[in-house]
């Protein structure tokens, strides 16, 4: 019996300590995915295009070798931000965006019916609001928090593929959101 409460005070612990963990983990995973795009060069609200992927790239966790990859920070607690990918002749290409605690929020891709439109969503504060209308191809959505990740991918399987992916990502945009007068 004088074993109980030490073992109670031990589970106590264990429960808030596993508790403090689950909440916790997801925010600092973000926080240093997001400092690591920064050290690459990325700016806040700006894109950062990966390489091709060979068989010795780790920047993103397992990264699949048939895809281009672009890399935003954004951050919408001065403004609303766009992040569209533009227009190409792929068959693939898509936006995902993810919150500050690495929930994936949100995804867009182009319809492989029309893959000559644009695609993506201006992103605002959570709980903001703004005008309803949209450029076209452009959703409206807000954030979860005021960062987070967006991640545009193509799919480019051959050199040629990677470099109409490459063609395309010029005009890809992550930038502050200036809605038309």
């Amino acid at each position: 019996m004088k074993l109980l409460p030490g073992l109670l005070l031990f589970l106590v612990c264990a429960a808030i300590g596993h508790i403090a963990y689950v909440v916790a983990a997801p925010h600092l995973i973000m926080h240093v995915a997001m400092d690591h795009a920064s050290e690459r060069g990325a700016k806040i609200n700006s894109l950062l295009h990966a390489p091709r992927t060979t068989e010795a790239s780790r920047r993103i966790v397992r990264p699949a070798p048939d895809l281009a990859y672009s890399l935003c920070v954004f951050d919408v607690s001065k403004g609303p931000v766009i992040i569209a990918a533009a227009p190409s002749a792929l068959s693939y290409t898509s936006v995902s965006l993810y919150g500050p605690n690495t929930d994936n929020f949100a995804v867009f891709a182009v319809d492989p019916q029309t893959p000559d439109a644009q695609v993506g969503v201006v992103i605002y504060r959570p709980r903001a609001t703004g005008p309803a209308a949209m450029p076209d191809g452009l959703a409206r959505m807000n954030a979860p928090g005021d960062r987070g990740i967006a991640l545009i991918r193509r799919l480019a399987p051959t050199p040629e593929a990677f470099a109409t992916a490459q063609a395309a990502q010029a005009g890809d945009v992550c930038a502050l959101f200036k809605p038309p007068a």
